[in-house]
């Protein structure tokens, strides 16, 4: 039978498990180091100081997760946002000749570069004028006069 100490050896244990090193506890305490590898041996407490500190790196990286996930989200929300009201501007204003069909496809490029990536809807967030073409807008170009009359003769 071990002979008692008048150790306060819950209250070791507490520190030990909060992380403070065998040695400290042993200056602080005025304990031997083999008395104290004993105890720690013997009532399992380097295997709880373990699963302590895995529980603690557990919710440290949930939580991290969650922060992450939540500005991740909020960033595409604005993404979206953005994307919707250009889309909305583009179709308000149907290109009526060849120079605004290209800058609308200009504009629907530099949506779609940012669009993609931040959607996850490519790796490369390149997209390009044929990728993008609208049918319903090209059908709206009217052609200028003068290639129309070319077209006639």
């Amino acid at each position: 039978m071990p002979k008692d100490l008048g150790i306060d050896w819950k209250l070791i244990e507490a520190d030990y498990l909060r992380g403070t090193r065998p040695v400290d506890i042993c200056a602080l305490y005025n304990i031997k180091t083999s008395t104290l590898t004993a105890k720690i041996r013997r009532g399992g407490w380097s295997t709880k100081r373990y699963a302590l500190r895995e529980s603690l790196q557990a919710r440290q990286t949930q939580n991290t997760m969650q922060t992450l996930t939540n500005k991740a989200s909020g960033y595409l929300e604005r993404v979206v946002k953005q994307v919707d009201r250009g889309l909305d501007v583009l179709e308000a204003q149907p290109p009526a000749t060849t120079k605004e069909v290209d800058q609308h496809f200009e504009a629907l490029g530099k949506i779609d570069r940012i669009a993609r990536p931040a959607l996850g809807l490519t790796d490369q967030g390149t997209g390009t004028k044929g990728s993008l073409i609208n049918i319903a807008v090209l059908q709206q170009v009217v052609e200028p006069e003068v290639v129309k009359n070319c077209q006639d003769i």
